[in-house]
């Protein structure tokens, strides 16, 4: 367990090894931080979801809010997640590279044992095209990738493959919906 205030010199310092705080629910434990957040209207729109095993977050609003915090060179691995997203870049650049769902074999998934069975074994932002032909000849003909600025929201589906990379000291809200 790290003091808050440590936490957030570490980012500033950029010091070793690495702190990243990722998928938190942030804006609970500071709820004067809510107040800063507006939610996106297209989170209470219902997208068509061809997706049979879509359900929506349970909770009271309908919308899980995650919180995304960390230095310059933070990598999320590429994995799926089972909502829509809107992700929202507050503070910082971060890379996001993205892939449709049905590539689950050439992205390699960790083992269906594993707690991180939705995350892929591969680096996407430098991969091994020796090891991985598959992903080159199929996964990169239908990925992309964008850097957002501050104050860009970007929206996908549910179960698309996503990484990201902070290129600065990085914060970002994700709004699951």
């Amino acid at each position: 367990m790290m003091k808050w205030e440590d936490f957030l010199e570490r980012i500033e310092n950029g010091s070793e090894p690495t702190v990243y705080l990722a998928q938190h629910s942030l804006l609970s434990q500071f709820p004067r931080l809510r107040d800063d957040i507006v939610i996106p209207d297209i989170v209470y729109y219902s997208p068509p979801c061809d997706d049979i095993a879509y359900s929506p977050p349970t909770n009271e609003d309908g919308v899980v809010l995650n919180a995304w915090l960390g230095p310059e060179g933070t990598v999320s691995p590429a994995h799926q997640d089972p909502y829509f997203n809107c992700y929202a870049q507050v503070v910082g650049r971060k890379t996001v590279w993205l892939a449709p769902p049905e590539f689950k074999a050439e992205m390699h998934p960790l083992p269906s044992h594993s707690a991180l069975s939705n995350t892929s074994s591969l680096d996407v932002f430098n991969p091994d095209l020796d090891k991985y032909p598959m992903f080159q000849s199929k996964v990169l003909k239908e990925s992309m990738a964008v850097t957002l600025q501050p104050g860009d929201l970007l929206y996908f589906p549910p179960r698309w493959w996503h990484a990201m990379r902070s290129q600065d000291k990085s914060f970002s809200i994700s709004f699951w919906f």
